[in-house]
């Protein structure tokens, strides 16, 4: 099962992947997920990538934190939104939750 922890203050955003789904194809999506929202924070001129802890093959669990103004809200919303499919898809395989002290996205 992977959990995904996500958390959104102020201009701040962390999103977390833990383990793995148990299923190579879910494992995939959610690593394309996270490989593009760290592509995003560390390219886009506006965003600033804070830590980028795992992205190895074996450990199933990353890290992404960053900051910055509309365009990281706006890569935040979509990394969550397209975990949030991988979850209603596969809800044995993968669960996501808000982080404490963090606003939930759902609300945006």
């Amino acid at each position: 099962m992977t959990t995904i922890y996500f958390t959104q203050a102020k201009d701040e955003y962390i999103v977390s992947a833990k383990e793995h789904a148990g299923d190579p194809l879910i494992c995939a999506g959610i690593s394309a997920i996270m490989c593009g929202l760290y592509n995003a924070a560390y390219t886009l001129p506006s965003v600033k990538l804070l830590e980028c802890d795992g992205f190895t093959e074996h450990s199933g669990d990353v890290t992404i934190r960053f900051s910055g103004g509309k365009e990281a809200h706006a890569i935040y919303t979509f990394a969550i939104e397209g975990l949030r499919l991988i979850e209603a898809k596969y809800p044995d395989n993968v669960t996501m939750l808000p982080k404490s002290g963090g606003e939930n996205v759902s609300e945006i």
